[in-house]
């Protein structure tokens, strides 16, 4: 029986440490493809809001922690109790391959997304820098936008996910 030499431990450390580091950065966010308006009318919440304090993840599985200063309510379920005003501290994964979002201090953004009263951001909901939002996404925040007029709902075509919009 042959014995493993130092170079061939070598070569199978190397191409195991590798293998293990493809494995951990191949994860990927999947979310339902929709239009900004069907995000907004399918979100639990809707806000303007300016970042105070961001607090950054240590690791890739840890959560960035985000203090924020609610400066206009557009949405929001009635038990939410949100205001204008209000201070709130959410969360989002570090790892944007779990739908992870990074956001600046001092800068004003439109968020929305789940949960009442909301605790955490992702992705797949509607996020943007507010000064970067075109006149016609702020009328439709604003008011604009007609929700319940529509049913969205997910479907699978040929394995992919898309929305289905029904009048």
């Amino acid at each position: 029986m042959g014995r493993l030499t130092l170079p061939c431990l070598t070569t199978v450390a190397l191409m195991t440490g590798l293998l293990c580091f493809v494995i951990s950065s191949v994860s990927a966010c999947s979310c339902l493809p929709l239009s900004n308006q069907e995000n907004f009318c399918v979100a639990d919440f809707a806000v303007r809001a300016r970042v105070i304090k961001v607090t950054p993840a240590p690791d890739d599985f840890s959560d960035h922690v985000f203090e924020i200063k609610i400066m206009k309510v557009f949405k929001q379920k009635s038990d939410s109790g949100l205001h204008g005003g209000d201070k709130l501290t959410l969360k989002s994964p570090a790892n944007g391959g779990l739908c992870g979002v990074k956001l600046t201090e001092n800068t004003a953004y439109f968020l929305s997304g789940d949960g009442s009263p909301p605790t955490s951001l992702n992705s797949c909901r509607w996020i943007s820098e507010w000064s970067k939002m075109t006149a016609e996404e702020k009328r439709g925040v604003k008011g604009q936008y007609q929700c319940g007029l529509q049913k969205v709902t997910p479907a699978v075509v040929d394995g992919v996910t898309a929305a289905v919009v029904e009048d």
